[in-house]
């Protein structure tokens, strides 16, 4: 009910999540998603739940406890949270950029035109500074997520050593260098190796 149109729910599937907030929601499917989706946040449901200009598409995370580290020591995360289902892309990064004039493109874009390299829309962006990365979270409203956050929407709870598993076969799962490849890759490319809670590309591709 709020009055402006991007603090409301975007669907009635986000309405439930939000009134469903202690569980955590279904693994996607194998089929990507429309528009990748960006950032990290713990903010109310409410106010996670507008898509925006940058499409978020977010994964509730459950609090409680997993098993973390080389030494699977259990540590627990008191509070659930949100996280994107996708890495930043390219073509998200540029609508921070377009908005933002003042901000330096990333290297390896076109200065002049401030866009990323053709047919690289949906890869993740990289080259960012610290400095790019904080004032696109402060922008989006968002925000990273701590070390122990990642690794459990990453690793789920069963102690496992890659979000898909225990299998080494990098390049079946993830894009990394055992996989003989020379650059990024689309966000969606690898569907067998998203994360026990339904997080892509968490395995690889940057780091």
């Amino acid at each position: 009910l709020a009055q402006n149109p991007l603090g409301r729910h975007a669907s009635l599937g986000a309405l439930a999540d939000a009134l469903q907030s202690s569980t955590p929601r279904a693994a996607a499917s194998p089929q990507p998603a429309s528009s990748p989706a960006v950032g990290t946040s713990a903010q109310p449901a409410s106010a996670l739940a507008s898509a925006g200009p940058l499409r978020f598409d977010w994964v509730l995370i459950p609090a409680g406890s997993f098993l973390w580290g080389a030494n699977k020591a259990r540590k627990t995360i008191t509070n659930p949270f949100y996280i994107a289902r996708f890495p930043t892309t390219n073509a998200q990064y540029k609508v921070f950029l377009d908005a933002n004039p003042q901000i330096t493109v990333p290297m390896g874009w076109d200065i002049l035109k401030r866009t990323f390299p053709s047919g690289l829309e949906d890869h993740p962006v990289v080259n960012l500074s610290l400095t790019d990365i904080k004032a696109f979270c402060k922008w989006a409203g968002v925000r990273l997520p701590s070390e122990s956050e990642w690794e459990k929407a990453a690793r789920g709870t069963d102690g496992r050593t890659f979000p898909w598993g225990e299998d080494r076969a990098v390049g079946k799962y993830c894009n990394g260098k055992d996989g003989r490849s020379t650059g990024t890759t689309p966000v969606t490319r690898y569907p067998a190796g998203i994360s026990p809670y339904g997080v892509w590309d968490m395995g690889g591709n940057v780091c």
